[in-house]
């Protein structure tokens, strides 16, 4: 049975999550699974991953035994003359992409003994695009300018008439959008299986190639390879899923979530799913790949590729495969054109339109062609014999400004932006991010500012108007305006401190960001230092609000000391030397031994008879997982399987984020969506009784989640 999406018994529900300025974020998953809701693409890609698996399995001698080299154009889409990097540091990613997928990156060394074993090259290649769709020359660089500020992840950036520009043939080349995506988005990609006008990889222009605008500690390069690494269909290291999930790739430790590890890149760094695996030192447990390029560390801490990647990647360009169609096109498409004088564009060693160098006229004055080229300094202006550039009093931001009339080596600096209210210069936001300004941060119940035990944070509260009665014991009113922060401890005491205060604001500590009790609160008036000293018993995440009294604003600082962060009791997965989730051995707490039990219903979306499906899961041998997907299976009898519609994927996860697997287990699907054990009872799992989020997938392809947790007894 090939059905693969579900109708809504349960609402699907995606998390995201909220990271700083300094975090990498790469929003291809989610653009992954929202495409996914067409069924149609949906099962494209589901035939793509069955030809995949099915390649590398058991027709591994079909994959490229040659190097397949890629055409590339970058699209660059500026606003700002920052946006608009330079040929320089384009072929700087380039080279970086090169080096990556040939495994010559000149830090290939530092890859642990423990993976050096499948540390691969790929054989893939990429070439600037010397032909463009019309037959014409080209660099291989298009540039538009734009007055979109800040993109975002919805592709309007491949579009024309949305103000960026239209793809390239996908079949011929790799399409590189170069922009402002915002939101602290450093890149995205298309997995195969997508829509054609859409198909390529966006990256910001902060975090494209390693000189120029690049910015640290992203200014390596390695967030195009991390892209292109999905465009190749690799999804990331820890499978979206944590330590139940899967990458699809054998030769990748399993890991429970992202690694944002930076310098100095220590290994062994986490250890998050302890589980044995037979890699480079035999069958053992070994820590996570952080080095690996579809992980989320810093650039500088990232440096492979493994072998079972390679096949996933080369498996597009067997015959028969996703993307078999680009190969041999660096023949037709890179091949450098000679130049002619007469082409209608500048290449080769010409300084201007056909004109100019060893072979062509020279160039005619330029100060009236609307382009800067010749000696100009500016578009038709500046040098030997156009007039001076404006700049500095012209009304707008041009040449090297970095704001309008100001900034750059030759107008006033730029007075301070971070207070207008508005969001302009190198700012992320509004009045924040950028070079000067304070880091955005949301601060809000849906992303709390995690908070750093001994680390003071400094920052702003708005305020916000409420009845400012004494909340202990209540449900802290929140309506925005306030700064949320969040914070995990183990069993003990802690000691939080306001100080620095310029108005009168009020320290709250709260059990739940949204409906949850005030437990401990601080209201000394006017701007002496609030201090809380409380004690916890039982440890766990707490929330702490700065209240604005009466709408107060003003700044803080904001300490928490004398906390124990340590054992791992608290983080949601099982380590250390934990026997469960957050549970027994000698520091946490002992795990429970009492079951939950649920029988859920859910019906495949296809045809019915009345309100059943049809019982097509009938012969023997077929083959029930009991761990994951795809792992620890166990032949099924006949008597087990008679009458069920087919086998599904049951999950128990955290009630606070939807993204910790708790606890799964393989169910049989009844012909009235009722989905039981195999033995025929209720679906049982090793958790203690309480609220949690329920989500079930059809084999490994689409999958619903509860949209609220359900409390499970």
């Amino acid at each position: 049975m090939r059905i693969n999406t579900f109708l809504l018994v349960f609402a699907l529900c995606l998390g995201a999550i909220g990271l700083n300025a300094q975090t990498r974020t790469c929003a291809a998953h989610d653009i992954m699974e929202q495409q996914n809701a067409d069924p149609k693409t949906a099962n494209q890609r589901q035939q793509i991953e069955q030809f995949t698996q099915n390649i590398v399995a058991n027709n591994p001698n079909s994959l490229q035994s040659a190097v397949i080299t890629i055409p590339i154009v970058f699209h660059v889409v500026y606003r700002t003359a920052a946006e608009n990097i330079s040929d320089a540091q384009i072929m700087s990613q380039l080279q970086v992409l090169n080096d990556d997928f040939r495994r010559l990156n000149s830090d290939a060394s530092n890859t642990p003994s423990d993976f050096s074993c499948v540390a691969a090259d790929i054989e893939l290649e990429f070439c600037l695009a010397q032909v463009d769709p019309d037959g014409n020359p080209t660099t291989g660089i298009t540039r538009t300018s734009t007055s979109v500020n800040g993109f975002g992840t919805n592709d309007a950036v491949k579009f024309t008439s949305s103000g960026g520009i239209d793809a390239w043939p996908s079949c011929d080349y790799l399409n590189f959008w170069v922009c402002n995506i915002g939101g602290g988005i450093l890149g995205y990609a298309q997995f195969p299986g997508g829509a054609a006008a859409t198909d390529g990889v966006v990256n910001g222009y902060q975090y494209t190639g390693a000189i120029g605008t690049a910015t640290a500690p992203f200014n390596l390069g390695r967030t195009a390879t991390h892209e292109v690494g999905h465009w190749l269909n690799l999804r990331h290291i820890w499978g979206d899923t944590g330590c139940g999930g899967d990458d699809f790739v054998a030769d990748t430790p399993l890991a429970g979530g992202a690694n944002y590890t930076g310098a100095p890149c220590t290994y062994p760094g986490p250890n998050s799913c302890n589980n044995n695996q037979t890699i480079c030192d035999g069958n053992r447990d070994y820590a996570d790949m952080f080095q690996n390029y579809m992980d989320y560390s810093d650039d500088g801490c990232m440096n492979l590729f493994t072998e079972g990647q390679k096949a996933r990647m080369l498996a597009l360009f067997a015959a028969g495969g996703a993307r078999e169609c680009l190969v041999g096109k660096d023949a037709i498409k890179c091949t450098v054109v000679a130049p002619t004088c007469d082409d209608g564009i500048q290449n080769q060693d010409e300084t201007d339109i056909d004109c100019g160098g060893a072979t062509c006229p020279a160039c005619p004055p330029s100060c009236t062609d609307g382009i800067m080229n010749q000696d100009e300094t500016g578009i038709d202006c500046g040098g030997a014999t156009c007039p001076a550039c404006p700049t500095c009093n012209d009304g707008i931001q041009n040449q090297d400004e970095t704001g309008i009339d100001c900034g750059g080596a030759t107008c006033p600096a730029c007075p301070e932006t971070c207070n207008d209210g508005i969001q302009n210069q190198d700012e992320t936001g509004v009045d924040c991010g950028g070079a000067t300004c304070p880091e955005c941060v949301a601060g809000d119940c849906n992303s709390p500012i995690p908070l750093v035990c001994g680390t003071p944070y400094n920052g702003t509260t708005n305020g916000e108007a409420n009845d400012d009665t004494n909340y202990t014991g209540a449900t802290y009113p929140y309506t925005g305006g306030d700064l949320i922060f969040v914070f995990t401890i183990a069993p003990g005491t802690i000691d939080l401190t306001l100080s620095g205060l310029t108005d009168d604001l009020d320290l709250l500590v709260m059990d739940d960001c949204n409906g949850g009790s005030v437990l401990v609160e601080s209201t000394n008036g006017g701007t002496a230092n609030e201090v809380i000293n409380a004690n916890s018993t039982t440890g766990g995440t707490f929330y702490i609000v700065v209240d604005g009294y009466q709408g107060a604003t003003g700044d803080f600082t904001l300490t928490i000391d004398n906390c124990v962060t340590d054992p791992t009791c608290f983080d949601a997965v099982q380590n250390g030397n934990e026997t469960g989730v957050d549970c027994g051995g000698p520091d946490c707490p002992a795990c429970p031994t009492a079951d939950i039990s649920l029988t859920p219903k859910v019906f495949l979306q296809g045809p019915l008879s009345g309100t059943t499906m049809g019982a097509n899961l009938t012969a023997s041998g077929v083959m029930l997982p009991t761990v994951s997907p795809y792992a620890d299976a166990k032949p099924a009898t006949t008597a087990e399987l008679a009458g069920m519609v087919d086998w599904v994927y049951v999950e128990i996860r955290d009630a606070a984020t939807g993204l910790t697997v708790l606890a799964a287990q393989s169910g049989l699907l009844q012909p009235d969506g009722t989905v039981i054990d195999t033995d025929g009872t209720a679906l049982t799992f090793p958790l203690a009784a309480g609220s949690y989020h329920v989500a079930i997938h059809h084999r490994n392809h689409l999958g619903i989640m509860t949209a609220n947790p359900v409390t499970l007894n």
